[in-house]
C-alpha cells in the first residue's frame, strides 16, 4: 500500500510540471484483458482513460491558456468516449484583466469588465491510425460553459458589480497527432476550431482556434518506477539466508 502512494505523490508531480509546460499525462487501463483468447473472439472491453488536457486559443480575439482534463473510456484501437471540464488558466485570466484595464485608461474610462470562463465539453474521438508508433485521430466535442462578467474600479481594482452570466454552448472539430517514440514518453500536438452554437444575450465571442503540443507521458513510466525503485528497496529488506 505504501507503494501505490508514492506513485501518486509522483504522478501528482508529473501532472503540475504538465500543466506548466503544456504536456499530456495520460494513465490507462491494458488494451486487453483475457489474453489471445479474447483477442480472438473479437469482443473488446472498455479501457477507463484519463489525461490533462491544456490548450492554447482564443477568446474575444484575445491568447489564452485553457486548463483541464477528460476521463472515459476508449474501445478497442479506433474509438474513444470522454467527459473533460476546462477553466481559464490563472495567468491568462490576470492577463485579459490588465489588457482590460489599460484599454479603459487609454480610454479613460473609470471601469473596465471582466469575465471568469468554465466549461465542461463530451469528446468523441475516431482514430484513423493507431498502431506501436503513431496516433492520428479526430476529436469531435460539444458541451456547455458559463462565464460570470464583472465590472472593476480602474483606480483601485475593485469590483463594483456583475454584468451577468453568459451561458454558451460551444462544438470544437480537431485533428490530433501523436508519435510514441519510446514506451515512456511520446510527443504530442492538436489543431482545431471552436464554435459557439447558442449563447445569451451578452456580446462576447468564444468562437477560435485552439492548439497544444508537448511531450505526453504514459503508464509505463510510473510502472518503471515502481518496478526499479520499490521493489529494490524490498530485495535490500529481505533478510540474508547465506551462513
Amino acid at each position: 500500500m505504501r507503494h501505490w502512494v508514492w506513485i501518486i505523490c509522483i504522478s501528482l508531480g508529473s501532472l503540475q510540471a504538465a500543466y506548466a509546460q503544456v504536456p499530456s499525462v495520460e494513465i490507462q487501463t491494458p488494451r486487453w484483458k483475457g489474453g489471445d483468447s479474447l483477442r480472438a473472439s473479437g469482443k473488446l472491453r472498455p479501457r477507463f482513460v484519463i489525461s490533462l488536457d491544456t490548450r492554447n486559443s482564443f477568446i474575444a480575439d484575445k491568447p489564452v491558456n485553457i486548463w483541464g482534463g477528460n476521463l472515459g473510456f476508449a474501445y478497442g484501437k479506433r474509438h474513444r468516449i470522454t467527459f473533460g471540464c476546462y477553466f481559464l488558466q490563472p495567468e491568462s485570466y490576470r492577463q485579459l484583466l490588465e489588457k482590460a484595464r489599460i484599454t479603459a485608461i487609454i480610454g479613460k474610462l473609470p471601469q473596465y469588465t471582466g469575465n471568469q470562463i468554465y466549461f465542461g465539453s463530451f469528446m468523441y474521438q475516431y482514430n484513423i491510425v493507431n498502431n506501436r508508433r503513431f496516433l492520428v485521430a479526430v476529436p469531435s466535442e460539444i458541451g456547455g460553459g458559463v462565464s460570470n462578467i464583472f465590472r472593476k474600479k480602474v483606480q483601485t481594482g475593485e469590483r463594483t458589480g456583475g454584468l451577468g452570466r453568459d451561458i454558451f454552448l460551444p462544438v470544437q472539430l480537431g485533428l490530433y497527432v501523436e508519435w510514441r517514440a519510446t514506451r515512456y514518453i511520446g510527443l504530442s500536438g492538436q489543431f482545431g476550431y471552436r464554435y459557439t452554437l447558442v449563447q445569451t444575450d451578452i456580446k462576447q465571442n468564444y468562437d477560435g482556434t485552439y492548439y497544444s503540443y508537448g511531450t505526453t507521458i504514459y503508464p509505463e513510466v510510473f510502472r518503471w518506477v515502481r518496478d526499479k525503485v520499490f521493489k529494490r528497496k524490498e530485495s535490500r529488506n529481505l533478510p540474508s539466508t547465506s551462513g
